[in-house]
């Protein structure tokens, strides 16, 4: 074999390593692997949480998050008695802690089994992220395994928010009457309270963007290894 043969059948290194890490993908590499283990941390205490309630530990003062929409009507009195008074109407929507002990053992465990899949599913994510700065480090962006770890990521992110739905409308309407009971007797009945479901479509989008972007890198290596074999 000549040694033109040679050259057209060896990748150019050049090609493969023309990429730099930078100091901001040094610092999120970091940065990710911090969140990598904290996960795992947090994981950890969910599941030990998760195996003492299922052998009868309750602990005490266990709260619950729920999404919760709620309002209220304000009369302020004008100043002047020729001026009618104005009504003002309140409307907050977010999270409201209850106390895990509305629902059922059974449901609690249930809800914990939704957040166990979770944390599991952002570990894994976060493990994909961090293989995929540690090929950025090495400088090259265009490894052929990073559009799978890509797509991957763009999966958890896209089903992300509808686990999180699913969670809430099976378990929460089984915290939800004892809650309205104890917010309209302390807040009285000029206070209206309603369930939150609505999908947050944000994270979905987010996780589409990533599976198209995970067709972009992919069509990335496919020329690269291209450039590569070219003479």
């Amino acid at each position: 074999m000549t040694d033109q043969d040679n050259t057209a059948t060896q990748p150019h290194a050049s090609a493969s390593n023309s990429f730099k890490p930078t100091r901001a993908v040094r610092a999120f590499s970091i940065l990710v692997t911090i969140c990598y283990w904290l996960s795992y941390v947090a994981g950890g205490l969910l599941l030990i949480i998760f195996l003492a309630y299922s052998a009868g530990f309750v602990p005490s003062h266990m709260q619950i998050k729920l999404p919760v929409a709620f309002g209220w009507e304000q009369v302020v009195s004008s100043a002047d008695s020729a001026s009618p008074d104005k009504t003002y109407t309140c409307e907050f929507e977010g999270k409201v802690s209850t106390p895990a002990e509305y629902a059922s053992h059974f449901i609690n465990m249930l809800r914990m089994f939704f957040g166990l899949i979770l944390v599991t599913a952002m570990i894994y994510g976060l493990y994909q992220l961090r293989l995929i700065m540690k090929t950025l480090r090495a400088g090259e962006p265009f490894d052929e395994a990073n559009p799978k770890r890509i797509r991957t990521i763009g999966w958890i992110i896209l089903f992300w928010e509808p686990v999180v739905f699913l969670s809430d409308v099976v378990t929460a309407p089984y915290y939800w009457s004892p809650l309205k009971a104890s917010l309209q007797q302390a807040f009285g009945d000029a206070i209206h309270f309603q369930h939150d479901y609505n999908m947050k479509m944000g994270l979905v989008l987010v996780g589409l963007i990533v599976l198209v972007l995970s067709k972009v890198f992919a069509e990335g290596v496919r020329l690269r290894i291209e450039q590569d074999y070219t003479v």
